[in-house]
């Protein structure tokens, strides 16, 4: 819910100029639900996904930053539904949730990257661009890190990173290099850590 509207997203197959499946967002006014705006990202994406959405001011421009099923991460703004800057990070979905400090926006993901072999990466990109970023945006990428299904939790200079097999990478928030030895927690992360009383849950 941003001001007066409700926002949803998803894969979405509907007819006309929207017949192609794509990752939409899609504004109602939340008093009547009457239509407000779309806003579609690549079409054909390989995957649905999971990651929820989060409301950032960045540069003095109110954003909704998410990742979508074509494995861009995207900023809208939410009361247009204009995109200002997209970045490519995978060749699939992405599932987590960006978390967002000051100007940088962190994401990971547990799929394929654009280019190369390895699978998994850890990202920081300069929010207050325009346009594809991809390139220009990007401040820091450490791969190999699955970073897939848990979203990124940002302490002080530090970002706690669980990994789809059960472990929690710590990665230093300015470089994205990696802060100690990797913890193991178990087999699998899902939920995402939380930050409270000087512990992490």
């Amino acid at each position: 819910v941003v001001d007066d509207l409700v926002i949803v997203a998803g894969v979405i197959v509907s007819w006309g100029d929207l017949a192609t499946p794509a990752h939409r967002f899609m504004a109602f006014d939340k008093r009547t639900g009457d239509f407000v705006w779309i806003s579609s990202t690549r079409l054909r994406p390989p995957d649905t996904i999971y990651s929820a959405p989060v409301l950032a001011t960045i540069a003095g421009q109110k954003l909704l930053i998410a990742g979508a099923s074509d494995g861009w991460l995207y900023a809208l703004q939410p009361r247009t539904g204009k995109i200002v800057w997209e970045y490519q990070l995978s060749r699939r979905g992405l599932n987590v949730s960006p978390t967002v400090d000051g100007d940088v926006v962190y994401m990971g993901h547990s799929e394929e990257n654009p280019t190369g072999t390895k699978v998994g990466a850890v990202v920081a990109v300069n929010g207050a661009g325009k346009g594809n970023v991809t390139q220009s945006g990007e401040i820091w990428k450490e791969l190999e890190v699955a970073d897939g299904k848990s979203s990124i939790l940002k302490v002080d200079d530090l970002l706690f990173c669980p990994d789809d097999s059960g472990k929690l990478f710590v990665l230093n928030a300015k470089d994205g290099s990696q802060v100690g030895r990797k913890i193991s927690l178990g087999t699998i992360n899902f939920a995402s850590p939380v930050y409270a009383d000087g512990k992490i849950y």
